[in-house]
């Protein structure tokens, strides 16, 4: 009981869950270069594809499933979608911040 008692102040798996969902981020900003970089390949040859990598869809999934909502503390995964597509947009990435997920989901700093 001691163990558990030494750990009762930390949310252990308040960090857990915000590291499933940041891998997940970064699973899914890595689609959405794979995704790019072939509709750049594509266009130039005058043609048109609508590619998206399997990894990509399975992030969606994973974004629109209940098991992400019990991760991230009823956090709507389809407006973080939109928060990380727009990021992408603007900035090439998606930046999300490691801290301001953790602390969105935990109630931490």
């Amino acid at each position: 009981m001691d163990y558990i008692d030494k750990y009762e102040g930390r949310d252990t798996y308040g960090s857990l869950a915000a590291s499933i969902i940041l891998q997940a981020i970064k699973d899914y900003e890595r689609g959405l270069k794979c995704k790019k970089v072939n509709s750049d390949y594509y266009a130039r040859r005058g043609k048109i594809v609508s590619f998206v990598p399997k990894d990509m869809r399975d992030v969606e999934e994973f974004f629109n499933s209940q098991w992400f909502v019990a991760l991230s503390g009823n956090m709507d995964g389809k407006s973080l979608k939109r928060r990380l597509d727009k990021n992408f947009d603007t900035y090439g990435k998606c930046i999300l911040n490691a801290s301001e997920l953790k602390r969105d989901i935990c109630g931490t700093n």
